[in-house]
């Protein structure tokens, strides 16, 4: 599953980590009605869900050999060129409280 959305500017992290965050949440939805979960109680879990990860994301990080090393989320385009900012993007969380509101805004490529 994929996301496609016109843009009237060059993308950035915040435009890119909310899609992010939707794909993770339909993804997850998808998962739970799978399940057995009916519709209203997948999305409420799939919303939590997405924003305890964003929240790993930002406030958590894994220790090797005493140096810290930080999950960030980064995005490459299509020529595998990484878009710059990732370092200091700690703020996924912000844009994962409810992800699926903009459903309608987006095309979900199957």
């Amino acid at each position: 599953m994929s996301i496609a959305y016109k843009m009237d500017h060059e993308p950035e992290h915040e435009g890119l980590s909310i899609s992010f965050n939707t794909l993770v949440a339909l993804a997850l939805q998808k998962s739970l009605i799978a399940e057995g979960f009916d519709k209203e109680k997948a999305r409420f879990l799939a919303e939590n869900l997405t924003f305890d990860i964003a929240m790993i994301f930002d406030n958590e990080f894994i220790q090797v050999n005493g140096e810290k090393f930080l999950p960030r989320l980064s995005f490459v385009n299509e020529n595998g060129e990484m878009m710059p900012g990732a370092a200091d993007f700690d703020f996924l969380h912000e844009y994962a409280a409810t992800p699926l509101d903009d459903l309608d805004d987006l095309e979900i490529i199957e």
